[in-house]
């Protein structure tokens, strides 16, 4: 899904990595986004850790944590349909929040996020 961080522009890949909650706040974000004209540009940091693991349960589970964000990823207003800019925080960098994803292992054995939670009031 690093496509949609290199061009801010939604993947048709993203049903094959990410499932449920996981989905759907991925697909209601960017969607969000868009009818904001709200675009994001440079490259968030981002340093995932498992923490978490449950690989006896079935389906196996993985808690991964990451620091997501930072000043080298930018909130950009981009011109509607009429030429306006919305907001007034053009090009300023967002802070980096705690991110917490679960991933469940599929029958076939490839995984799937299934939830998938920024929290915006836990800097890091």
């Amino acid at each position: 899904m690093t496509e949609e961080l290199n061009t801010n522009q939604f993947s048709a890949e993203v049903p094959k990595y990410a499932s449920g909650d996981a989905y759907l706040k991925i697909t209601s974000a960017y969607s969000g986004d868009l009818k904001k004209h709200v675009i994001y540009v440079g490259k968030p940091q981002s340093s995932p850790q498992v923490s978490a693991t449950n690989l006896s349960s079935k389906p196996a589970t993985v808690t991964i944590t990451d620091c997501f964000g930072g000043p080298s990823w930018r909130v950009i207003f981009a011109a509607d349909g009429d030429g306006h800019k919305k907001g007034d925080s053009a090009g300023s960098p967002t802070v980096p929040h705690i991110l917490t994803v679960v991933v469940v292992q599929e029958p076939q054995g490839n995984w799937m996020a299934l939830t998938y939670n920024l929290a915006l009031d836990k800097p890091c």
